[in-house]
């Protein structure tokens, strides 16, 4: 759900409910954010975020959606200005830390021999709101935020581990050990502004034989249309103007 007030002035005009929806969220440095394993933790602020405590969902997923949705597609002529604002952020500080890692549950059975439920890295994600620009066939994420995570930060999307037994032979009995092992997460990031990764990222693999992690990180722009240009510019170059029917865009 976003976050804001919806009776708050709106740098678009006009008096739509979804473009009033302006506010930021904290998690202040001694606040934990903890969901049971393999759940799911999404906030959603219609403007900045900035974390200095700790998100907690072991081998589930963490989503951090901010900023409005002023960066869209302009395949067609509107109104609405192209808003830059350079405070607007995904701002994990120093000491915070996002947990997705997997984790092992052991316990022993009426033979005596050990068993366990591991489970795998979870996924963390950075980034904006899922939209649907005008002139896209499919939804596509548009972050008008900076991504930065200072250091001192952490975000762990580890693999887990655990030894369990097993009976390699009855007549006569032959007790066995084994790691069982679980693959790291994924870890992505998306911005149409920019990001800072000065923290610790991890996806390692919970031991030997299974994968690490993914990392992702995904650096968007808007796409500005121009009837007398032959195609579609790359990026918006600041300090380039870009005009569209008398209308111009920086």
């Amino acid at each position: 759900t976003g976050l804001g007030d919806i009776n708050s002035p709106s740098p678009y005009g006009g008096t739509d409910r979804a473009a009033k929806l302006l506010g930021s969220f904290g998690l202040g440095a001694d606040t934990t954010l903890r969901v049971d394993d393999g759940q799911s933790i999404s906030v959603t602020a219609a403007d900045r975020m900035l974390i200095e405590g700790r998100i907690e969902a072991r081998g589930g997923s963490v989503n951090l959606m901010a900023g409005p949705a002023e960066n869209m597609n302009r395949l067609e002529t509107s109104l609405a200005p192209i808003l830059y604002d350079a405070t607007r952020s995904i701002w994990l500080e120093a000491g915070s830390v996002i947990d997705v890692s997997g984790r092992a549950h052991t316990a022993i059975d009426n033979q005596g021999l050990r068993y366990a439920h591991v489970s795998a890295g979870g996924d963390i994600h950075l980034g904006g709101q899922l939209l649907q620009p005008r002139g896209l066939n499919s939804p596509r994420a548009l972050t008008s935020a900076y991504v930065v995570i200072r250091e001192g930060a952490m975000l762990d999307a580890s693999g887990a581990s655990a030894e369990i037994d097993y009976l390699a032979s009855n007549l006569p009995e032959q007790r066995r050990s084994m790691l069982l092992a679980t693959d790291g997460g994924r870890i992505a990031f998306d911005s149409q502004y920019g990001v800072f990764l000065d923290g610790t990222l991890r996806a390692h693999a919970g031991g030997a034989g299974a994968l690490g992690g993914e990392l992702s990180i995904a650096l968007t722009t808007p796409i500005l249309y121009d009837h007398g240009a032959t195609g579609f510019p790359r990026r918006a170059v600041p300090g380039r103007r870009f005009r569209h029917r008398g209308r111009s865009a920086v």
